[in-house]
């Protein structure tokens, strides 16, 4: 599944200072290892900082960032770990911005920076 979230234009210091970005949501379907990283650089858009798939050594981390992280079942009281968790610098890496659609309700932020 993926959802563009927000347009903009990074605001990184670097080659790609000013290019075209998307905060978007994307739900992995496997566990596959570097599963979304693979399938965004196999459709164009890399993600920001993605030194194996993109090429990017420029930039001063990988902008993938896991909102939320729910495992079932689990061996405690509730049996289930349900953490959610927003990335600050987010917000600071896209300047323009432009929302496209509404965070879902279940959703506080979420989301990975991808080029265009």
């Amino acid at each position: 599944v993926l959802r563009v979230i927000r347009h903009g234009t990074l605001a990184l210091r670097g080659p790609y200072e000013g290019k075209a970005a998307s905060l978007l949501l994307l739900e992995p379907r496997t566990g596959r290892r570097h599963q979304l990283r693979v399938h965004c650089q196999s459709i164009g858009h890399p993600m920001v900082g993605d030194a194996n798939y993109a090429d990017d050594w420029h930039t001063y981390r990988l902008f993938l960032h896991a909102y939320r992280l729910r495992m079932e079942p689990l061996p405690v009281e509730s049996g289930v770990l349900d953490v959610r968790n927003w990335c600050a610098d987010f917000d600071e890496a896209l300047r323009d911005v432009e929302d496209v659609e509404p965070l879902p309700d279940r959703l506080e932020q979420a989301g990975e920076w991808m080029t265009h």
